[in-house]
């Protein structure tokens, strides 16, 4: 196994150990989300504009933090 090869899968071994780590907290956000969208189906509403900003909120500051990941594994 070159050098080369052990970095790749000390890369790979840490991204996943990423993802494990905050997963929990990732998926609790999204549970919650979800949560409401069936409130507001039951209750056969709209998302209000402050609704639709928390889910983009949330999408985006995990889109950084697996953006974030990403681009360690890059550089």
């Amino acid at each position: 196994m070159t050098q080369a090869t052990v970095l790749l899968l000390l890369k790979v071994i840490d991204g996943a150990l990423f993802a494990m780590e905050h997963a929990p907290a990732l998926m609790a956000k999204w549970r919650g989300h979800i949560s409401k969208i069936k409130k507001m189906i039951e209750e056969n509403r709209d998302p209000t504009p402050e609704e639709w900003a928390e889910v983009d909120a949330t999408a985006q500051s995990q889109t950084d933090a697996l953006r974030a990941v990403v681009d360690q594994d890059n550089g």
